[in-house]
């Protein structure tokens, strides 16, 4: 974790929460996958709700796997953030791995 001052500190995987808050199912493959997702620190009091730019960005490029742009809004420490970003799968494939009733795309 980066605070403003630019000094950092380690998380464990225990430090994290992820939630899935929505899923879309592809029409092409019929995988299910997480779709909007609030991340949390709560000992750094950070909050992040992470929504898609738009539902169908599956690849499938050998392994399906959804990626894709999002939009990023939430709160630290009382101060509200929102940015929009390219999103790495690693997050929809953890967040997968967690929620019993997501498939899995891998």
């Amino acid at each position: 974790l980066v605070a403003a001052d630019g000094t950092t500190r380690p998380l464990d995987a225990a430090d994290l929460r992820v939630e899935t808050l929505a899923h879309w199912t592809s029409p092409r493959s019929g995988v299910r996958y997480p779709a909007r997702w609030r991340l949390s620190v709560p000992s750094a009091d950070l909050r992040l709700e992470i929504t898609p730019r738009m539902a169908d960005q599956e690849l499938a490029v050998g392994t399906r796997y959804w990626e894709g742009a999002v939009a990023v809004a939430g709160s630290s420490g009382g101060a509200s953030y929102s940015a929009s970003m390219r999103f790495q799968s690693l997050l929809a494939r953890w967040a997968a791995s967690r929620a019993p009733s997501a498939s899995h795309c891998s």
